[in-house]
């Protein structure tokens, strides 16, 4: 809701933030759409991991703050056990891993990579990069879930990572040790040429 009077702009807007950018940026860019004259705030900061609603508030709506935080708000996110970063989020540089899950993470690793030819074209162009595939493992080994954690950069060497999976069939069952009857892990399979002087 926009009011807009002679001297100023007041309102509310409800918008999806995208992950990746702060909750301040996202703002700052709409309140440039709307002037330097408008004062602007949020009701709540979502990290800039994180994606959702974000409330703005303009002009004398500023005041309603309070208001807006104290309604109520639901969250959902996704949670990778086994991993611990130093700041406590998916942002920052693992510290800590399970010992089981890293054993199995490292197993699956090498079974890829014996697997792993190089993409002729990829090699032709010298792309290298890493992907990291999610996985989602049941306790038999049977793969339930692949998702691009991150990009190679290069949907060749993207596709080609996802490729690797379909071709293997199944996967190694679950460690002993674990007492789910699925898990998380993501896989780096990275892609270097050898280069000869």
């Amino acid at each position: 809701m926009i009011e807009a009077s002679a001297d100023t702009l007041s309102g509310f807007a409800i918008l999806d933030k995208p992950a990746g950018i702060t909750s301040y940026r996202f703002l700052g860019s709409m309140g440039r759409r709307l002037g330097d004259q408008v004062k602007s705030g949020h009701a709540g900061t979502l990290d800039s991991f994180a994606s959702g609603v974000l409330v703005c508030l303009f002009g004398r709506y500023t005041r309603l703050s309070d208001y807006f935080m104290g309604a109520g708000k639901g969250y959902e996110a996704d949670i990778l056990f086994g991993e611990e970063t130093d700041t406590l989020d998916p942002e920052g540089a693992v510290v800590a891993t399970a010992d089981l899950l890293a054993a199995y993470r490292r197993r699956l690793g090498e079974l890829l990579a014996g697997q792993q030819d190089y993409p002729r074209v990829a090699a032709l162009r010298g792309w290298e990069g890493e992907v990291r595939l999610r996985l989602r493992v049941a306790r038999k080994g049977n793969l339930l879930a692949v998702a691009l954690d991150h990009s190679s950069g290069y949907a060749v060497l993207d596709q080609h990572a996802l490729a690797l999976l379909a071709d293997l069939g199944s996967l190694p069952p679950l460690p002993e040790g674990l007492e789910d009857n699925e898990i998380q892990v993501v896989v780096p399979i990275t892609y270097k040429l050898n280069k000869t002087s």
